[in-house]
C-alpha cells in the first residue's frame, strides 16, 4: 500500500503519504467490517448492536 501511495502522491512528504495510507487502510477495514455484518460470518452468534443503538433517537 505504501508504494501504490508514493507512486499515486510523489507531491506529498512522508507523513502526508502515511496518513493517506493509513486513511486507506480505515477505508477498506470499515468495508470488510461492513460486508461481514451485511453478509454474515457463518456462525450463529448474534451481532453486537450496542455501540450503533445509542447514536440514533426516536423522533417524537
Amino acid at each position: 500500500m505504501g508504494k501504490i501511495v508514493r507512486d499515486k502522491y510523489p507531491e506529498l512528504d512522508e507523513a502526508d503519504q502515511e496518513a493517506v495510507r493509513q486513511h486507506a487502510i480505515a477505508a477498506m477495514n470499515f468495508t470488510q467490517q461492513a460486508k461481514k455484518t451485511l453478509l454474515g460470518d457463518g456462525t450463529d452468534a448474534p451481532s453486537n448492536t450496542a455501540p450503533s443503538e445509542g447514536f440514533f433517537v426516536e423522533p417524537r
